[in-house]
């Protein structure tokens, strides 16, 4: 029985961090998106301004 509950724990931990770096790949992927859209406006700006 505690073995069988180490290993249903383990699982659970496992998931549990599965979710996570889900979660948080999410954000970052957002993140970058973000960062993203402001360099290519700043890029943007930098061409249509004059020289």
């Amino acid at each position: 029985l505690s073995c069988e509950r180490e290993i249903y724990n383990r699982n659970y931990i496992k998931t549990l961090k599965l979710l996570e770096g889900r979660e948080l790949h999410g954000r970052f992927s957002v993140t970058q998106s973000k960062k993203f859209s402001f360099q290519q406006q700043y890029q943007i700006s930098q061409a249509s301004a004059p020289t």
